[in-house]
């Protein structure tokens, strides 16, 4: 009740407005809706901060907000909701990253290119998932983001075993693992485990069964 009472004041009020609190707040408060299943709520609290004027020195508060609430559309499986929002961000991460020459912007532009990736082979438009997830793997390849060359090779492998395409699937999960072994840490672990999964996933639709069980 506290948290939708601030969100109110930053909304309504002059301050919030001219600070860009509500988007900021909207934003933060995302993974808050996630966590505790109130996906509907936080998508009509996100939407009506975006809803405001934009002003230009708030756009990365902007993008915060937009992806938090294509975020919360993805999980409700609204995924035409959630790549037009994920469009809107990518087309202010792209105008953020032609005006500094900062490769951590590069590497925002891949991440969102990944979602719109994703959300689109959900939605079953194999098209635009193709050329959103080739376009992040050769920006990641290009700027050196070996995140999000695994990422947008895991994606293109689902894209593939969607389609029935097993064997491009299964390769890709392997050049996945490949990418993802030369990380640390947990993001290592994780995503060599999501390709491990992908894998036997795909062994599984094929009815490979003893081969998916040595994966």
């Amino acid at each position: 009740e506290d948290l939708v009472s601030a969100l109110e004041w930053t909304r309504s009020s002059e301050v919030g407005k001219e600070s860009g609190l509500s988007l900021q707040l909207a934003a933060a408060l995302g993974p808050f809706w996630e966590h505790r299943g109130f996906l509907s709520e936080g998508r009509e609290r996100l939407a009506q901060a975006l809803h405001g004027k934009r002003r230009p020195e708030h756009d990365r508060y902007r993008v915060e907000a937009l992806e938090a609430a294509a975020r919360l559309a993805f999980l409700q499986s609204a995924y035409a909701e959630a790549i037009t929002l994920y469009d809107k961000s990518l087309k202010l991460r792209r105008e953020r990253a032609s005006q500094k020459q900062d490769t951590r912007l590069q590497h925002g532009v891949v991440g969102v290119l990944n979602k719109i990736g994703v959300s689109a082979a959900r939605n079953g438009d194999v098209v635009l998932a193709e050329q959103r997830l080739r376009e992040a793997l050769d920006l990641a390849k290009k700027t050196n983001h070996t995140r999000g060359i695994v990422g947008a090779i895991d994606h293109l492998a689902e894209v593939a075993w969607r389609q029935g395409d097993f064997d491009t699937a299964l390769g890709r999960y392997r050049e996945c693992r490949t990418y993802a072994r030369q990380q640390r840490g947990t993001f290592r672990d994780l995503s060599t485990l999501d390709a491990l999964i992908g894998h036997g996933k795909v062994l599984m639709l094929q009815e490979r069964y003893d081969e998916a069980a040595a994966a």
